[in-house]
């Protein structure tokens, strides 16, 4: 019976740890990610870049710039940009100026939902 119930309980973990898997291999946003920001940075992990599993911390507006123009915010010298541009040995973060506002979302929200699922 214990065998049984081991089988059982181990075979559970196995199923929620596929749920979340499909969950997050499903996300929009996802195929973004891997082409312009997988190449620095991970969801869970420091890469590169810095670990993204906090962005829900910043501001969405803040962000949607900082991704696609972070130059434009290094001339302003924006607080943000510039203690970020100091912590990852002085390297600035490339411009995205070609993905569109939508698309910065959907990365937005596949990193944020990642994050809770703890996949990278």
């Amino acid at each position: 019976m214990f065998f049984t119930l081991t089988i059982f309980l181990n075979s559970q973990d196995s199923i929620s740890a596929s749920k979340s898997k499909i969950v997050t291999d499903s996300l929009p946003g996802k195929d973004l990610f891997r082409r312009n920001c997988g190449m620095c940075h991970f969801v869970n992990k420091p890469f590169i870049g810095p670990a993204l599993n906090r962005i829900n911390e910043r501001n969405k507006n803040w962000l949607i710039s900082f991704i696609r123009n972070s130059s434009k915010l290094m001339l302003k010298r924006d607080s943000i940009t510039m203690v970020l541009y100091e912590q990852y040995g002085y390297v600035e973060h490339p411009n995205f100026k070609i993905l569109s506002k939508n698309e910065i979302k959907e990365i937005i929200t596949y990193i944020e939902r990642a994050s809770n699922s703890n996949s990278h």
